[in-house]
């Protein structure tokens, strides 16, 4: 579905501070996210 296509993701730092990041998702549909404890991640397209 989103195989080759760029996302932007809202994530957190280590500080809990939001940052945003255009990643793109892979052929095999599929992406590397850390996600902080008690964070979150948003991604749209």
């Amino acid at each position: 579905m989103l195989a080759g296509q760029s996302v932007v993701m809202y994530n957190d730092k280590n500080d809990k501070e939001t940052y945003t990041t255009t990643m793109k998702v892979s052929k095999n549909e599929e992406l590397s996210i850390t996600i902080q404890p008690n964070g979150g991640f948003l991604l749209t397209k």
